[in-house]
């Protein structure tokens, strides 16, 4: 029987998807999926990261490559950043969250606020990651 989440997502929740992808980071996939308000284009990906580099030079991340919110301001999006960040730091196979192409300078400082890195590539959008392989801050989300 094949697995919905490979290549392409049928679930209409963003956070069950989320946790879904996460959970399940023995096989890498991708897909749209939305919440009331909100839709993202999400993966888990091998991506290499300077510094922190994985097997083969490649780490697993958990991806928000595309999101729309309906009504900006209102702490949709930080909410559920909140709680993709808490699924990759519980998570033993998936160290980093990766959100890619930020158009949104207030996204982006809010992003650099956060701790995440910025990684540009040539005259394009950044894009911003962090790594959840911290000890410590697995601790501080499992209370």
């Amino acid at each position: 029987m094949r697995n919905k989440y490979v290549a392409t997502c049928t679930d209409p929740d963003l956070y069950e998807t989320t946790k879904w992808f996460i959970a399940h980071s023995y096989q890498l996939r991708a897909g749209w999926t939305q919440h009331p308000h909100m839709k993202a284009y999400i993966r888990l990906a091998l991506i290499g990261v300077d510094g922190h580099l994985g097997r083969g030079g490649l780490c697993k991340s958990f991806q928000i490559a595309n999101i729309t919110v309906a009504t900006r301001g209102q702490g949709l999006f930080t909410k559920y950043l909140t709680f993709a960040e808490s699924e990759v730091a519980r998570s033993p196979d998936v160290h980093y969250l990766y959100v890619e192409s930020v158009l949104n300078k207030r996204l982006a400082a809010f992003l650099l606020r956060r701790g995440y890195t910025e990684r540009k590539f040539g005259i394009g959008p950044s894009s911003f990651y962090k790594c959840f392989e911290d000890e410590s801050y697995v601790a501080s989300i499992s209370t």
